[in-house]
This record gives structure tokens, C-alpha cells and sequence, in this order.
């Protein structure tokens, strides 16, 4: 399999995000499948592909794609046109994978036929599909089909995959909003590499694909009051609130409407909800304490964005987590 290097046209390379344009057309034609896939497999996740049909005037090597692809760490978005193809994720390739990536497809055209779990579907028109790496599926694009793929991995969101599962694998009709909202990414993407702050993007991409995943999902009743759902209502309730100093056990088991013993018992065998919002100041603080625009702050006033309120309780809470003062971190 030939070398990425010899094809890539780098448009943008920075310290974090880099904005490749994969395209075929720069390779000779005995080499575009070959490339297309090493290309799909070490940006995505493995893939098998093969020709679904004549190309291009019955010349079947002859494979054309061009994608402009943005990588922002553990999160990537693509957009670009691909001939008839029939990609695969093999069953041994899926029980190599830990269902750590997650995969949002436009397809703004075309036909697909999909084979997976849930069956023999067919796409048309502008719809939009969710899976993971970790299960087989089949994809055979019949047409010539413009789309944007938007992967990111699973640990970013806040969407439990016991919640996607169900949603995976199946065609969602697309409303101007989330199509836009796609295609803006993209678009947003492409263009800001060198002006936007690179983190900012990794957060933005990820941020994107949560609201696309929790339209998708919406209040599907067989998920409401499980398990899984309650902690990770808990854990994002302790993400967006750890900076108020009052959060605590109490007042989060109110929040989501459980007690405080349930509270308990969901988070049994793992950190405790006190647990969790103490490391989630502290984390931040460590990031406030490393960013340069923070530096002529006061450790003070870090600790009370961080939502303590004692300067002294956080300097022994900083030192436990860290093995250093505050003021010795940030020299």
C-alpha cells in the first residue's frame, strides 16, 4: 500500500489541527483504491473498500474522490465527493476496536445501501447516520455522493453510548437546521486553521457533534431514569456547575431528582460524587494555572474561580492532586 506522504497536499499544519485535502486524483490510477482506503483507515478507523459498480466509463481503478479534511485532535470533520464505492468494516475489525470513536455522516445525495445490525436499508436524499467502530457495517454508494463525515471520540461526549446504540444504523432525515449546522462545521473548520485557537476547535467540533447527537437521540422514553443516563446526567451536572461553591452531594441529588442515598448507590464501586466535583475543580485549576492569560492572576482569585472558597483548603486540595503548591506549579 503506497504512502499518504506522496499524495496529501497539506493545506495547513499546526501545533494542534491540520487541514489535509485528500484527493485521488494526485495518485496514479492503479494506486487510488489503495490510497483512498489507507487514507479513510488512518484518519477514521479500518475499512475495506471495493468497487460498487462501473466508474468513470467502465475503467474501475480509475477511482475519483476529493475530500478536504480537518483534523483537530480527537475530533476530525471531512467533506468532499467519492465515486461509487462499497466500504466495510469487517466483524474482525469491529472486535479490534473499543467503540471509542463516533461517526456522524451527511450524505447531502446519491444512494446508499446499508447492511448492519438493524437490517437492509436503503438512503436517499439528504439524510443523516451515526455509528461507531466497533460494529460491522456495509456501506455501498451507488452514486456518486457529496457528504461530511464527523468523528469524535466517544469519551468527549456526554451522550451515553447506551443511548446511541439504538439510534445507530438507520437513516434520520435531515432539517435545514442540523444540516447547516454540519455544513458549517465543515466550513468553519476549513477556514480557521492558523486564526481559531486550536483547543477552542478540538471543543467546538466535539461541541457540534453533541448537539447533532442529542437532537437525534431526543427524550426517547426507553432511555429516560436507566442507570447510565442518571450518572451522566450527574456528571454533567458536575461539569457545568463545579465552579459554584456550594455544589454539593445535596444539592446535585436534588438537581436530578433522585436521593441522596440512590445518589449513592449509582456511583457505588467508583469516585464518589464529592469525588467528582473536588478532581473537576482541581483540574481546572491546573488549567488556569497553566495558561498564560491567567498568569498575572492571584492563586486567590483562581481558587475561587475553581469554586473554593478557602485559599488554604485549595492550596492542601491542589498539593494532594498535583504532589506541588499552586505557586510552585505556576513557576
Amino acid at each position: 500500500m503506497m504512502s499518504l506522504d506522496r499524495a496529501d497536499e497539506v493545506v495547513h499544519v499546526g501545533d494542534e489541527v491540520a487541514v489535509r485535502r485528500v484527493s485521488t486524483s494526485t495518485v496514479p490510477v492503479a494506486d487510488r483504491y489503495a490510497y483512498w482506503q489507507e487514507s479513510m483507515s488512518s484518519s477514521l478507523y479500518p475499512v475495506r473498500l471495493s468497487p460498487a459498480g462501473p466508474v468513470n466509463r467502465g475503467k474501475r481503478s480509475d477511482f475519483h474522490a476529493d475530500f478536504l479534511r480537518v483534523d483537530a485532535g480527537p475530533a476530525k470533520i471531512a467533506r468532499g465527493v467519492l465515486d461509487p464505492v462499497r466500504s466495510e468494516i469487517t466483524p474482525a475489525a469491529a472486535r479490534q476496536r473499543s467503540g471509542d470513536t463516533v461517526q456522524i455522516m451527511l450524505h447531502e445525495g446519491g444512494k446508499i445501501l446499508l447492511e448492519s445490525r438493524q437490517g437492509r436499508q436503503v438512503l436517499t436524499g439528504r439524510t443523516l447516520t451515526v455509528q461507531s467502530d466497533d460494529e460491522p457495517a456495509v456501506q455501498t454508494h451507488t452514486e456518486r455522493v457529496p457528504m461530511v463525515l464527523l468523528s469524535v471520540e466517544a469519551a468527549r461526549l456526554s451522550v451515553p453510548m447506551a443511548a446511541l446504540r439504538s439510534s445507530m444504523f438507520v437513516p434520520h432525515p435531515v432539517d435545514g437546521m442540523l444540516r447547516v449546522l454540519v455544513l458549517g462545521a465543515a466550513e468553519t473548520a476549513r477556514h480557521s486553521a492558523g486564526r481559531l485557537d486550536p483547543v477552542g476547535m478540538t471543543s467546538y467540533l466535539s461541541g457540534v457533534a453533541e448537539l447533532v447527537l442529542r437532537t437525534l437521540v431526543g427524550h426517547q422514553t426507553e432511555h429516560l431514569g436507566t442507570v447510565e443516563v442518571r450518572r451522566q446526567q450527574v456528571r454533567e451536572l458536575v461539569r457545568a456547575r463545579f465552579h459554584d461553591p456550594h455544589l454539593t452531594t445535596t444539592v446535585v441529588a436534588e438537581a436530578v431528582g433522585v436521593s441522596v442515598r440512590r445518589l449513592h448507590q449509582l456511583f457505588a464501586g467508583g469516585p464518589t460524587v464529592a469525588v467528582q466535583i473536588r478532581t473537576a475543580r482541581l483540574e481546572r485549576a491546573v488549567e488556569l494555572l497553566s495558561d498564560p492569560l491567567w498568569a498575572a492572576q492571584p492563586v486567590s482569585v483562581v481558587a475561587q474561580r475553581c469554586g473554593f472558597l478557602d485559599h488554604s483548603q485549595f492550596s492542601r486540595a491542589f498539593r494532594q492532586h498535583t504532589g506541588t503548591t499552586p505557586r510552585s506549579f505556576r513557576a
